[in-house]
C-alpha cells in the first residue's frame, strides 16, 4: 500500500506498506544505490530519502532522471517529469514486491536577464525633453512656428535593452520610442508634437497713400478702392504708399495712362494681402470752343445785307458808287482768349476772309 503526502509547496512525501507472507525468504530492499539528473547524482541524495527537488536553470530543458537500485533482484521504474507535471517518479519494487517510490519535484530558476526598458535619456533634435524622467512615458512638445519636424533620439538605461525609434512624420505628428529589455519586456515612450502659433504680424495695411506727393483725399487704411480726377493735361501721375507696419512689403504698378489704374499690393510678415486700387479720370478741357465774332466792322461807311449775327458767317457790304479806296474790315471775338486773323480785300470789290481760332483747338 503506499501512501502519497503533498506538501503546501508542491513537495511530495510516498509512503510504503508492503505485506509478506511469514517465511519469505526473498530480499525486500526496495532502496536506490543511485539517483541521477543528466547523468550527475541529484544533491543531497541518500538511499533513505524518498523526495527531491531540483531547480533547471532558466531556460533549460526538463532534465532525465536516472537511478540504481542497491538489491540486484530489485526491479526499478521511471516515470519521467514533462512540462506540465515538472515531476518525476522513480518506483523501486524488491525481490518480495516490497516497493518504495521516489519522487524529483522540478522548479524552473529564477530569469536572470535583465527587466529594465526605460530610458535614461530623450532627446529632441539633441536636446533633452524637459522634465524627462526615466517613470514618465509621455510627453508633448511645441515646435516654434515655421520650424522643421524634430529628430527624436534616446539612450537606455541597460546596455542590453535594445530601441526602436519611429519618428514623426509632421509637426502635429508623434514620435515613439519603444525600449526591449533584455527578458523581452517592452516599455513605450511617446512625444506628442504640436505647432506653436504665428506669431508673424497679418498687418497688410497701408498708412499713407499719395498722389504726386499728396495724401489722396479720404484715405483711410481699411479703404481700398478709390477714384481719383486727374487736372487736364497735367499727365499720368505718380502713386506713393507707406506701410503701417514695419515687416510689410508692398509693391506698386503705377498707372500706363490718365484713365488707367495704380495698383498696390501689400504683404504682411506672414505672407497675408491686401490690394489698393486707385482708377483715374481725367477732368473735362476747361479751355473755350466758342469762335464766333461778337461784332464786324468796315472802315468806310457803307451798308450791310442783314443784320449781324454770330451764326451768320457771310456777309455782302455795298459801299457807296464810286469809292475806290480798299475798305479794311476789323471784328471783334466773343471770347476774349480767342484770336482773329483777318484777310484784308485786294480792291474795293474784294472778299475779305475772318478766321476765329477757338482757345480749344
Amino acid at each position: 500500500v503506499s501512501v502519497t503526502v503533498t506538501a503546501e509547496n508542491g513537495a511530495t512525501q510516498v509512503y510504503t506498506v508492503t505485506f509478506i507472507e511469514e517465511g519469505d525468504t526473498r530480499s525486500d530492499d526496495a532502496t536506490l544505490s543511485a539517483l541521477t539528473i543528466d547523468g550527475e547524482t541529484i544533491g543531497g541524495f541518500s538511499a533513505e530519502t524518498t523526495s527531491y527537488t531540483y531547480t533547471i536553470p532558466f531556460g533549460g530543458s526538463i532534465p532525465v532522471v536516472a537511478a540504481t537500485a542497491n538489491h540486484s533482484a530489485a526491479t526499478v521504474s521511471i516515470t519521467q517529469a514533462t512540462s506540465s507535471t515538472m515531476r518525476a517518479q522513480v518506483v523501486v519494487t524488491a525481490e518480495n514486491q516490497t516497493k518504495q517510490t521516489y519522487v524529483v519535484t522540478f522548479t524552473m530558476g529564477a530569469d536572470p536577464r535583465s527587466t529594465d526598458a526605460t530610458l535614461s535619456d530623450l532627446k529632441v533634435d539633441g536636446v533633452t525633453i524637459s522634465n524627462f524622467t526615466a517613470s514618465q512615458q509621455s510627453y508633448s512638445y511645441e515646435i516654434p512656428f515655421g520650424g522643421s519636424v524634430p529628430e527624436i533620439s534616446a539612450t537606455a538605461n541597460d546596455e542590453a535593452a535594445t530601441l526602436k525609434i519611429t519618428q514623426a512624420t509632421s509637426k502635429t505628428g508623434r514620435a515613439v520610442v519603444v525600449v526591449t529589455a533584455e527578458n523581452g519586456s517592452t516599455l513605450t515612450y511617446t512625444i506628442q508634437f504640436s505647432e506653436a502659433g504665428d506669431t508673424r504680424s497679418n498687418d497688410a495695411t497701408l498708412s499713407e497713400l499719395t498722389i504726386n506727393g499728396d495724401l489722396i483725399n479720404g484715405f483711410t487704411s481699411t479703404k481700398t478702392n478709390y477714384t481719383y480726377q486727374v487736372p487736364f493735361g497735367t499727365g499720368i501721375p505718380e502713386v506713393a504708399a507707406v506701410a503701417n507696419h514695419s515687416a510689410a512689403t508692398f509693391v506698386i504698378t503705377q498707372a500706363t495712362s490718365i484713365t488707367g489704374s495704380a495698383v498696390v499690393v501689400v504683404t504682411a510678415e506672414n505672407g497675408s494681402q491686401k490690394t489698393y486700387t486707385i482708377t483715374f479720370s481725367e477732368a473735362s478741357d476747361p479751355r473755350s470752343t466758342d469762335a464766333s465774332l461778337q461784332s464786324i466792322s468796315v472802315d468806310i461807311e457803307g451798308s450791310w445785307s442783314q443784320t449781324f449775327r454770330p451764326a451768320v458767317v457771310e456777309y455782302t457790304y455795298t459801299l457807296p458808287v464810286g469809292t475806290t479806296a480798299i475798305p479794311q474790315v476789323t471784328c471783334q471775338v466773343n471770347n476774349a482768349a480767342a484770336q482773329a486773323t483777318i484777310q484784308q480785300p485786294q480792291s474795293a470789290e474784294g472778299d475779305a476772309v475772318i478766321t476765329v481760332q477757338a482757345e480749344h483747338p
